[in-house]
């Protein structure tokens, strides 16, 4: 792909902006599946999610199926992906989604403060960007479920 910043490519970018619709989409819509079986919603969640990822898995012709690539794989769709979904569509059964929600975004900037007082690494500044909007968009959505 094509480079933005060191580690960083277009690609990805777009990719992860492309996630993003799909967690709001799923937040929203959510609400309409929240009585159905969790197992089954995540089923259909990452059959579809697969069926995308193999549209799109020609774009990059770099992928070298490696033992590294496919355990990576492996992670990202089992505890990675399939089981914080479940653990996810389950907590919203007993919590209200935008608290769950708000509880999700605080992961990343958690790992990111963490990472840097324990290992001492230092985020990119396109991470201490996307984490700003994140703490943004908390400080928004708290900010609106206090008034209402």
């Amino acid at each position: 792909g094509l480079p933005l910043v060191r580690g960083f490519t277009l690609i990805g970018a777009i990719l992860t902006l492309v996630n993003a619709v799909f967690w709001a989409l799923f937040t929203v819509f959510y609400r309409k599946l929240r009585n159905y079986d969790p197992i089954r919603v995540n089923a259909s969640q990452f059959s579809i999610g697969s069926l995308i990822l193999a549209l799109i898995l020609p774009l990059n012709p770099q992928i070298d199926p490696s033992t590294d690539f496919i355990e990576g794989i492996v992670y990202t769709s089992t505890l990675g992906g399939a089981l914080s979904f479940f653990l996810w569509n389950m907590m919203v059964k007993v919590e209200k989604i935008p608290k769950v929600t708000v509880l999700s975004f605080s992961v990343p900037i958690l790992t990111t403060f963490l990472e840097f007082v324990i290992y001492r690494v230092s985020p990119y500044p396109i991470q201490l960007v996307g984490i700003t909007f994140m703490f943004l968009g908390i400080l928004i959505s708290r900010a609106r479920s206090i008034k209402g």
